[in-house]
C-alpha cells in the first residue's frame, strides 16, 4: 500500500496519519509545501519540517518527499520570492532544505501491479506543454529536477494568459487543476496537492487533488510499488 499526504504547511497531523495507517513496509509520499503557514509560527514550521525530514532520512526506501512551491522559494536554485515567504525564518528554512536536499524530488511514478495502473505523484501536476517546452519526457522530467531546476520556477511569460498557475505551461510546482485537466500527460492518474479543497476530490478519472490542510489530508493506493 502507498499513503499520499497533501501539503502540511507546518501542521503536525501527519504524525497521526502515520501512526494510524502506516505499516513501515508501506510507501508514504508527501506532496510538498512543508514551509509557510497561516496558523503556525515559523519556529513551529521549522521544528515540524525537521522532524519529518529526519524520519524520511531514516526511512529513505519508504518515505518519499515531493518539493512544493513554498519550499522552492527558500532554495538557492530559485532566486524568486513568492507569496507567503517568511523572511524571518528564511535562513533556517534554507539550511534544513539544503541539508536534506537529497530527499526532495519533483515527483514519483507508482504502479499498481494488479491493474497496471500508473500514478504520477507531484506537488501540482505535469502537463504535456511543460514537458514539450523544456524538451522533456515523462521519463526524464524527474532527472531535470537535479540537472536544470531553474525550469521549475514560476513562468511569468505564461502569466498574462491565465491566473496564478492557471496556464498549461506552468511547472509541476505551479500548475493549477483547471489547467492540468486541459493538458495532463496521458496514461497516468495524477495525484497532486497545491490547491486547497475541503476534501480529497476526484476531478476526473485521471486526477485526484489531496490538499485539505486537515487531519484527513491523505489517500491510499493499494497493491503498489514505487516506480
Amino acid at each position: 500500500m502507498s499513503i499520499i499526504i497533501g501539503d502540511i504547511h507546518g501542521e503536525s497531523y501527519w504524525k497521526d496519519i502515520l501512526k494510524n495507517n502506516w505499516n513501515k513496509k508501506d510507501h508514504v509520499f508527501f506532496l510538498g509545501d512543508y514551509c509557510d503557514s497561516h496558523t503556525k509560527t515559523g519556529r513551529q514550521c521549522i521544528d515540524n519540517m525537521k522532524e519529518l525530514f529526519e524520519l524520511a532520512n531514516a526511512n529513505p526506501e519508504t518515505i518519499h518527499l515531493c518539493v512544493g512551491n513554498h519550499d522552492f522559494h527558500y532554495m538557492n536554485i530559485c532566486n524568486d520570492v513568492y507569496s507567503g515567504y517568511n523572511r524571518t525564518f528564511a535562513s533556517e528554512y534554507f539550511d534544513i532544505l539544503s541539508q536534506y536536499s537529497h530527499l526532495l524530488e519533483i515527483g514519483y511514478i507508482v504502479e499498481v501491479e494488479s491493474t497496471l495502473t500508473k500514478y504520477l505523484i507531484t506537488h501540482a501536476g505535469v502537463t504535456n506543454t511543460f514537458l514539450t517546452e523544456n524538451n522533456l519526457t515523462i521519463e526524464t522530467f524527474q532527472d531535470a529536477w537535479k540537472q536544470t531546476p531553474e525550469i521549475f520556477r514560476f513562468n511569468f511569460k505564461a502569466e498574462p494568459f491565465g491566473g496564478y498557475g492557471e496556464h498549461i505551461a506552468h511547472s509541476p510546482l505551479w500548475v493549477r487543476p483547471n489547467a492540468l485537466i486541459k493538458d495532463a500527460v496521458k496514461g497516468y492518474i495524477q495525484i497532486v496537492g497545491h490547491t486547497f479543497k475541503p476534501e480529497p476530490i476526484a476531478y476526473t478519472d485521471n486526477l485526484f487533488i489531496v490538499c485539505t490542510h486537515k487531519e484527513n489530508n491523505f489517500i491510499t493506493i493499494k497493491e503498489s510499488h514505487n516506480g
